[in-house]
């Protein structure tokens, strides 16, 4: 079974690509390319930071061994900043390939970490896996906000009867803050 190209009226999906190498960069933005996806590249551990921050793609596909800065630490970066921690990080790898590379890599914050080379199939797979991902983390994040917005009291209990939810209406109408009722 394989899955459509993104449709014309669909949100253009941007995917950053860093690799070193420039026969690997080539191919696997060539291959995003022609599933429809915007495809903005680079070379650095650097260019991954800096292009994150500037066009803030909802997948970032960078190779671990980098000239200047690793893979590891431009997922660190992403992830650690506010600002650009909701975008998914695919690492991949031709030389890290150890089942502790890919374990550090992900205990890292990577959301993903293929070996190269690898099959045009499993790279498209994870890329549309990781983006569902996203697009479900976004959703749950614009229904929390909305929740936090409203004035209106919301709590949420969990199968032990315990406080996993409480908002800013709950505060109110209770007296107790979040930290006071979660847990209860």
């Amino acid at each position: 079974m394989t899955a459509s190209k993104p449709e014309a009226t669909d949100l253009v999906v941007t995917i950053l690509n860093i690799d070193d190498n420039e026969a690997s960069l080539y191919l696997k933005s060539r291959l995003l390319r022609s599933e429809g996806y915007k495809v903005i590249e680079g070379s650095t551990g650097s260019d991954a930071i800096r292009l994150a921050h500037e066009t803030k793609p909802q997948l970032a596909i960078v190779d671990v061994k980098l000239p200047d800065i690793s893979g590891l630490e431009v997922c660190r970066a992403l992830k650690n900043n506010t600002y650009t921690r909701s975008i998914m990080v695919l690492l991949v790898s031709a030389l890290a390939t150890r089942s502790e590379d890919k374990v550090a890599g992900l205990e890292d914050g990577a959301d993903g970490y293929l070996i190269e080379p690898g099959d045009p199939n499993e790279l498209l797979a994870m890329v549309r896996a990781l983006l569902r991902l996203h697009r479900q983390e976004q959703l749950v994040s614009s229904q929390a906000r909305l929740l936090e917005m409203t004035k209106d009291t919301v709590l949420m209990r969990d199968e032990h009867d315990r406080i996993v939810y409480w908002n800013r209406g709950a505060e109110s109408l209770y007296g107790w803050s979040r930290e006071q009722a979660l847990g209860k």
